[in-house]
């Protein structure tokens, strides 16, 4: 075992130990690099599982929460390679794995580090989990424009590979999780060959050590032929055209984005474009299929405001089913529990305000203030979950759990538009 794993590891059990300690904790559990043993020392995170017991009532699971959040946040300022921590109980996990199948390949492995051997369920891509999957394409596609301004082409060449990940699934060349050394190959040989292509193969196998950029273009280049082959793959599509330059505001928070859209084969309009993305954070180059795909599996919300946006937007509208799926993908307690612990609070008021009001009345909000108007309207108050954990675990949190098991029940067909008592406002 390579030394820098046996580092991330010893760190990764120490944390398990802490979280361990509490009664309702069944296990603890290392996920990605660390459990497959591809860390690379002042790079890597530690990414975390913990399996809780399930717990009496939402008052218990939130102080449950609250404490481990506590815990966690003191753990990282004395270990900052300390990445993510999920929480799941047994049933849960494996309802998040079968329904949202790619969770189970994007954490590759599970590595035991405190509690009860416990193999995690395995996820399929039978019926709708095929298409699901493509959320964790646009998950790898949305972070590498940060990381290419940042001139991080190791994140950068990780993000594509999970790209490639995605597609090689859907098109079933295989139903197995693989490591990204066997990715890189697979990538590699997956078409002809070339310069740029045996570049950034040989970069990677040197762990990008010693770097200097020369490989970002090319590996932003393979992630828009990634986007055009997928969408060649796909059976749902959204009909019409978008070319040129298109502002936008993405909900549910509504922050600004400009969208480039770009031919891969153009070299030169792709270079300018790239430089216009280093310089500007706002920007997000990618090709009409791309921007389609995004559109239809990732955010439908968002073609409300790229058809207010002007010319060169001719797409029609994504289908109900659409807005359907993207909201699954966050009935899940897994999710606030994971903002709560160490994401953006702030980004989970404004995305369960918008499954709920479309749930309820299929409602798309304009903007944040039209989001807010709404959502009172019909709530009588605001959905907040900023402030300090604690207030976010004991507060906001039991509020947004009893969203997700309304929306579950709208989308399922057992409530009815106005039935039962409303929910209070936080």
């Amino acid at each position: 075992m390579r030394v820098e794993t046996e580092i991330y590891r010893a760190i990764a059990r120490l944390a398990a130990r802490n979280l361990g300690t509490l009664d309702e904790v069944i296990g603890v559990y290392a996920r990605r690099s660390v459990a497959v043993g591809e860390v690379v020392l002042g790079r890597s995170d530690i990414d975390l599982h913990a399996v809780i017991a399930p717990p009496a009532s939402l008052d218990s699971e939130s102080a449950l929460l609250s404490e481990l959040a506590r815990r966690f946040a003191r753990m990282k300022r004395l270990a900052p390679c300390l990445g993510h921590l999920d929480v799941s109980t047994r049933r849960e996990l494996d309802a998040w794995y079968r329904e949202q199948p790619f969770q189970w390949y994007r954490d590759r492995a599970w590595l035991p580090l405190d509690g009860e051997e416990f193999e995690r369920p395995r996820g399929g891509l039978h019926g709708s989990g095929k298409d699901r999957i493509l959320w964790w394409f646009f998950w790898a596609a949305l972070l590498l424009p940060k990381s290419f301004r940042a001139g991080d082409a190791r994140t950068c060449c990780n993000l594509v590979l999970d790209m490639f990940d995605v597609y090689r699934l859907y098109v079933g060349s295989s139903d197995e999780p693989l490591s990204r050394a066997a990715l890189v190959e697979l990538w590699s040989e997956s078409r002809p060959p070339g310069a740029e292509r045996d570049s950034i193969l040989r970069a990677y196998r040197r762990g990008f050590r010693g770097h200097r950029g020369a490989a970002l273009v090319p590996l932003y280049r393979e992630s828009l032929a990634l986007h055009d082959a997928l969408f060649a793959q796909t059976a749902a599509r959204l009909e019409g055209s978008a070319s040129g330059t298109l502002a936008s505001r993405v909900p549910p928070r509504f922050t600004g984005r400009t969208y480039v859209l770009v031919d891969v084969e153009s070299r030169r309009a792709l270079d300018e474009a790239l430089e216009t993305m280093r310089r500007d954070e706002t920007v997000w180059v990618l090709t009409e299929a791309g921007l389609k795909l995004y559109l239809l599996h990732r955010n439908p919300w968002e073609h409300r405001m790229l058809s207010a946006a002007g010319d060169g937007f001719e797409l029609v509208p994504p289908p109900r089913s659409a807005f359907r799926q993207v909201m699954q993908r966050f009935l899940y307690r897994e999710i606030p529990r994971h903002y709560g612990l160490c994401g953006d609070r702030r980004h989970i008021g404004p995305l369960y305000a918008q499954t709920r009001l479309y749930a309820a009345e299929q409602l798309v909000a304009a903007d944040g203030p039209d989001l807010r108007r709404a959502y009172r309207r019909r709530y009588g108050g605001e959905l907040l979950t900023d402030g300090s954990r604690q207030e976010y675990f004991r507060d906001r949190y039991p509020v947004v759990c009893r969203i997700i098991d309304e929306a579950r029940s709208s989308l399922a067909g057992v409530g009815r538009r106005g039935a039962g008592p409303p929910l209070q406002p936080d």
